[in-house]
């Protein structure tokens, strides 16, 4: 069926498929006070007339711009980051001949090539409005050369088209249609369309977006809607606009051979939007980029229902990840408290705070973290004392407790809805240098060496800083069989479910699988070592190297400066934090783990009894744990060994592995 649905996208004609004109408003003769009040980055709207005096509308079919610009490279546009340019005469015999099952498609923005055509749009005065009040606004912020491009020539064959998106930097656009069909669907702000995945990168605010082509969306995924999931659609037909909101999902599939043109442009209403989203580092971004769009007043209480319906995996920001934020300003507090080394090493935060939407507007307050905010007292949400108590009350022991009364539940409604419209950050200092990842291949062994010391003292200062209070063991559910201690809950109940993920994938696997979730815990009348912090994932990308200038004040060396990125902050056995040390920095140097050893300096292991069975001697080795641990791993971490020893590609047991590359923990 796979290869059949693929053929039939190849080879199937649009000619026999049936689609109305839509459910998009159609207007002639429009004002531009009826399209502010109406439509403005409010609703999309057809508008019919506009092109009807352009030259371009009776002159620009697919044979005459052939003829005219025949030689002329244009720019391709393809489901691939690798950009290619073909000429106008060979486009055409190509669009004739095709059967690729996503067609290549023209979208060139080259506006010199056509400007004549533009000055004559121009003199139209529905689009007069549009194009006068962007051309005004960028050049009164933006030079020619650091203006983004925002016109563009679209030329397509039948079934090609552009799959799920919204336009770049939260602009608004018009498109219209001098040649051929369209048929357009679209979704408000906040509905992404089914079988489109978005994924918002925590950091920096990228977005990511996975979708189907135009033409496989409309075949496997359109049919599967109900009536009241269905998009908003209309066929766009030869001499008609539409004007898109910002924010608002569309796609286009081209029933046949098409010419258009179009334009993204700003204006007063959605000149916040496009500032909040071009402006660095806020999670809200991406937010916005994935389409959650606050919308005025009224629109918006009714899109923060249809929000509290979404499944979990929805986009808007989660219990959870809210508390990553707070987790590490705890974090930092503690530093400070403790006058831990490691402060000096670790980017200072600059300002913290909380954005969030209200009567129309963004506002921002400053949060450090303690206390609940009245942001959130004021909108009725049900806190527990403990929270209610806690200097931090979205720290990590009662997000363990809230994740423990919802486990396997949805978050509540109320967080749900509030998350739609406020989103707390976190602002930190720009390091200089580069990161170990860009200098790993001109790094001297002198500097690899400085780096493993490096590490290993600041690993020390980790995990030797206190950590928060503990919830009353009697909240948290202690695993009673296992005598398990509350401080290392977090981290067992994470191994207990790493357990269950990776059982249908290993074989012979489950006497470390077992072993792991236990050792560290059941055996604690025998080990006095408690849990940490742990960071998790030192990996190359998280470690900043400055330049460093010998005596004559020449850099001619790199020196570790900062470790970054405590997103995966937690509470666990510094063990864990050896892993992607030692397989990543290192690519498992021997040489360079011994030397983060000696400079980590305390040991990993103490034991009040130095009698043990061999049995458990086994078990409370740090080689044995350590390999529990790269087996219940959430990243690849066995890909990783096996890439770097190959000889163990053909090992025959689990503890030829762990021996080959963790015995050196034994010596410890």
């Amino acid at each position: 069926m796979y290869l059949y649905k693929r053929f039939y996208r190849c080879n199937t004609s649009l000619d026999g498929f049936a689609f109305d004109d839509g459910n998009v408003e159609r207007r002639r003769e429009i004002s531009l006070d009826e399209f502010s009040k109406d439509y403005d980055a409010k609703k999309p709207v057809l508008l019919s007339g506009l092109a009807d005096s352009w030259p371009a509308s009776k002159t620009w079919t697919i044979d005459q711009l052939s003829e005219k610009y025949g030689e002329v490279p244009f720019r391709i546009s393809q489901r691939s980051p690798n950009k290619i340019s073909m000429k106008f005469k060979d486009y055409i015999s190509y669009m004739k001949l095709q059967r690729d099952e996503d067609p290549l498609y023209v979208f060139d923005d080259r506006v010199n090539l056509y400007k004549a055509f533009f000055t004559s749009v121009v003199r139209v005065a529905g689009v007069k409005i549009f194009l006068k009040g962007f051309n005004i606004s960028c050049k009164m912020i933006l030079d020619k050369e650091n203006r983004p491009r925002y016109r563009w020539l679209i030329v397509g064959p039948e079934r090609s088209g552009a799959s799920w998106h919204v336009d770049p930097a939260l602009t608004s656009a018009w498109n219209t249609l001098l040649f051929g069909r369209k048929r357009w669907a679209l979704y408000p702000p906040g509905k992404v369309p089914l079988g489109v995945t978005v994924q918002v990168n925590e950091d920096d605010g990228d977005v990511s977006i996975d979708t189907p082509s135009s033409l496989q969306w409309w075949l496997d995924y359109y049919p599967l809607l109900a009536d009241e999931d269905k998009p908003i659609a209309c066929t766009l037909l030869p001499g008609e606009t539409i004007y898109v909101p910002c924010g608002w999902w569309h796609c286009i599939l081209n029933l046949e051979p098409t010419v258009a043109i179009t334009q993204n442009f700003v204006n007063k209403e959605n000149f916040g939007f496009v500032c909040l989203d071009m402006a660095p580092g806020y999670q809200h971004k991406g937010v916005c980029r994935a389409g959650l769009l606050a919308l005025d007043d009224g629109d918006s209480e009714e899109m923060e229902e249809e929000e509290e319906t979404h499944d979990e995996d929805d986009n808007t920001l989660s219990y959870s990840d809210l508390t990553r934020k707070e987790k590490r300003l705890e974090f930092y507090d503690i530093l400070g408290r403790a006058d831990s080394p490691l402060k000096s090493h670790i980017p200072d935060v600059l300002a913290s705070g909380i954005l969030y939407f209200e009567k129309g507007s963004y506002k921002v307050v400053p949060w450090d973290g303690k206390r609940i905010p009245d942001i959130f007292t004021s909108s009725n949400l049900d806190f527990d004392a403990s929270m209610l108590n806690s200097e931090f009350p979205f720290g990590i022991w009662n997000k363990t407790l809230f994740e423990h009364r919802n486990q396997g539940k949805p978050a509540p409604d109320s967080f749900r809805s509030l998350s739609s419209h406020v989103w707390p950050y976190i602002k930190t200092q720009r390091c200089k240098g580069k990161i170990f990842a860009q200098l790993r291949d001109d790094l001297t062994w002198s500097d690899a060496q400085n780096l493993a010391s490096f590490l290993g003292q600041q690993l020390r200062n980790l995990h030797l800083l206190p950590y928060p209070p503990v919830t009353p063991p009697e909240l948290l559910d202690v695993h009673e069989e296992l005598k398990i201690p509350p401080e290392w809950k977090v981290f067992v109940d994470a191994l207990c479910q790493k357990k269950k993920d990776v059982t249908s994938r290993l074989e012979n696997w489950y006497t470390y699988s077992r072993d792991s979730v236990s050792i560290c815990f059941c055996h604690v009348g025998n080990e006095i070592k408690p849990c940490t912090w742990i960071h998790s994932d030192v990996m190359d990308d998280n470690i900043h190297m400055g330049p460093y200038a010998d005596g004559d004040g020449q850099h001619n060396s790199w020196r570790p400066s900062h470790i970054l990125d405590f997103s995966d902050l937690s509470i666990g056995d510094p063990f864990y934090d050896l892993i992607p040390i030692y397989l990543d920095v290192f690519g498992g140097d021997t040489e360079l783990f011994k030397k983060l050893l000696e400079s980590y300096g305390i040991p990993l292991i103490r034991s009040k009894n130095g009698t043990v069975d061999s049995t458990r001697k086994k078990v409370l080795s740090p080689s044995y744990r350590t390999m529990c641990y790269c087996i219940l791993h959430e990243e690849n971490v066995l890909g990783a060994v096996f890439s770097i020893w190959d000889e163990l590609r053909t090992a025959e047991s689990w503890e030829q592995i762990e021996l080959t590359v963790w015995s050196l923990l034994n010596s410890y």
